[in-house]
């Protein structure tokens, strides 16, 4: 009887160590396996202490900058495009979607800096993905008008960051 013990028990040790050997992907990792997977980043535009950021083109001042960067990493399916969106700008209530969209310039650069096989567990199949690192960077251009530029002087662009797989 102990035999049959021991030898339950060793087994399901076994199967719990596989399945953290075999896995490398780690739950809080963004995983974007199927064209229906998306993960969504609510992001604020913070500059950084000291830095503005100014359009395009205009003369900088000792803390002005032109672009401020954000970085993410997403793992993605061998096979499956990554792609990104930028969507819901918001500033205040009375700011125009539109005219958000016309000043604020959003740019995606993709780097795949690695590719990792792993298991979920041991009888399951091996899936290969690539860990990509996005970096986008915001930038604007100059404000059609004062009125418009009245607007945005002095407060915080937020907006969602859409990473999808298509």
């Amino acid at each position: 009887m102990k035999r049959i013990l021991v030898f339950v028990v060793l087994i399901f040790f076994i199967f719990t160590i596989t399945n953290s050997i075999y896995s490398s992907v780690k739950a809080e990792d963004p995983y974007l396996e199927d064209t229906s997977d998306y993960y969504i980043v609510d992001q604020k535009l913070n500059e950084k202490k000291g830095n503005n950021l100014v359009p395009n083109g205009v003369i900088q001042g000792i803390h002005d900058v032109y672009y401020i960067e954000y970085q993410y990493e997403i793992i993605i399916k061998d096979g499956k495009q990554l792609k990104s969106n930028i969507e819901q700008l918001w500033i205040s209530e009375a700011t125009d979607q539109e005219m958000l969209e016309k000043v604020f310039i959003f740019e995606f650069d993709y780097e795949v800096i690695g590719t990792l096989d792993y298991r979920e567990h041991l009888f399951k199949e091996s899936v290969s993905a690539n860990r990509v690192i996005v970096t986008l960077r915001v930038s604007m251009e100059e404000p059609e008008t004062y009125e418009i530029y009245q607007e945005l002087a002095g407060k915080q662009l937020s907006f969602k960051v859409y990473f999808f797989a298509t």
